[in-house]
């Protein structure tokens, strides 16, 4: 899975509708754009050079906008990410349940997504080790602004000897 990292932080960027599903969560359906210059956005680079992504990679992935397609059921979130690179599909289980793989990158990556207590917020968690084997977790929260126009996604890669670094995504809707 060499491009995992990339999908992740292309699908960590969701999308969202604005309508309420059952037990009144936000529907993250629609068509999105990144909004690389909003002044909410921060850098992904950090946590990508941190997890051993070269400067070409980092550089693309804070300068190419990226299109997203959600699809949103009461199970799932699944997240078409079409940019000038690659397309990628990421399917987010909100039942809590982990997901594992083997990542070129990271290595064993352990997943696991589900709604914070607010009901309004999906939360994935990312846990694998470092290149010295050391634990880090990679989080993100997704959540509506602007009345629903768009999607604020908070990233945070903390690891085991309390090192924080963040980057955070707007996505506009279509």
């Amino acid at each position: 899975m060499r491009g995992f990292w990339l999908a992740a932080v292309l699908g960590m960027g969701l999308s969202t509708g604005g309508t309420a599903l059952a037990g009144d969560h936000p529907d993250f359906s629609g068509v999105w754009l990144m909004d690389l210059d909003d002044p909410d956005s921060a850098p992904m680079a950090p946590i990508l050079e941190a997890q051993g992504a070269s400067w070409i990679e980092r550089k693309a992935v804070d300068s190419v906008a990226v299109k997203q397609t959600i699809t949103q059921t009461k199970d799932a979130i699944t997240i078409l990410a079409e940019s000038t690179f690659r397309t990628t599909t990421e399917v987010i289980k909100l039942d809590g349940s982990v997901d594992e793989r083997e990542t070129e990158r990271l290595g064993k990556v352990r997943a696991h997504s589900f709604w914070d207590k607010d009901g309004k917020t999906v939360v994935t968690e990312m846990h694998y080790k470092t290149a010295d084997g050391k634990n880090a977790v990679w989080s993100t929260r997704r959540y509506l602004v602007d009345n629903g126009k768009k999607i604020r996604v908070d990233h945070l890669l903390e690891f085991e000897d309390g090192r924080k670094i963040r980057g955070t995504r707007i996505l506009v809707k279509q």
